[in-house]
C-alpha cells in the first residue's frame, strides 16, 4: 500500500530537522534534484515533483550509459575551495564508492515537461528564488535559514543555472551535454 500524503509530508519534515538542518552550518544546501555524473562533472536537473527528475535519470541510464546517475531525489551541494561539490543523498544507493570525490557542480536545470525542448539562461534572482523552491529549508531556525539563503545564493552566482522545458528523449541529453561519441 502507497505511503498516505500525510506519512510523506512526515517524512519529509523529520529529513528537514534532523537530517538537514546541519548542512547549512557546514555551508551547504540539500536539493530536490536528479544529480548526473557526466564527465567528471554534476549537473543538476531540480524539479518540485519526482516525475521529472526520474524521466531524466533514466534517458541518462538508456543514452548516455558511462555517465553515473547519482540520485534521482536529493543532492546536496557543498562549497569545496571556491568551488561546489555536488554529493548524492546519504540514504540513496547510487553516489561514489569509498575514495571517490564527489564532482564538481557544472550546472543547474529547473525541470519543466514540454511540447517541445528548450533551454534558457536564469538571471541570479530567477535561479535563487527557483533553487530556494526546490531546497530543503532548515525552518524554524532563522539563522540557518540565513546561511542555506546565502549558499544558495553563492551557488547562483558561481553555478551556470538554466530553465530546461523538455520533451522527453534524447535530444534533451544533446542539448544539454551534447555526446562525443
Amino acid at each position: 500500500m502507497p505511503p498516505t500524503l500525510s506519512c510523506i509530508r512526515l517524512s519529509t519534515l523529520l529529513d528537514a530537522r534532523f537530517f538537514h538542518s546541519p548542512l547549512p552550518a557546514a555551508g551547504a544546501i540539500a536539493l530536490h534534484a536528479c544529480g548526473v555524473c557526466h564527465r567528471d562533472q554534476a549537473i543538476l536537473f531540480a524539479a518540485l515533483s519526482p516525475e521529472p527528475r526520474h524521466t531524466l535519470a533514466t534517458l541518462w541510464r538508456a543514452f548516455r550509459p558511462s555517465s553515473r546517475v547519482l540520485s534521482e531525489r536529493r543532492m546536496i551541494v557543498r562549497p569545496t575551495g571556491g568551488r561546489f561539490r555536488a554529493f548524492a543523498d546519504p540514504a540513496e544507493e547510487a553516489g561514489g564508492s569509498p575514495g571517490w570525490d564527489p564532482p564538481f557542480l557544472a550546472a543547474i536545470h529547473f525541470l519543466y515537461p514540454a511540447s517541445l525542448t528548450s533551454l534558457r539562461p536564469l538571471p541570479h534572482s530567477q535561479a535563487l528564488a527557483r533553487l530556494l523552491a526546490r531546497s530543503t529549508l532548515p525552518f524554524p531556525d532563522l539563522e540557518l535559514t540565513h546561511q542555506a539563503i546565502a549558499t544558495a545564493h553563492a551557488i547562483v552566482t558561481r553555478v551556470p543555472c538554466i530553465d530546461l522545458e523538455f520533451r522527453p528523449g534524447r535530444r534533451v541529453l544533446d542539448m544539454v551535454a551534447p555526446a562525443t561519441d
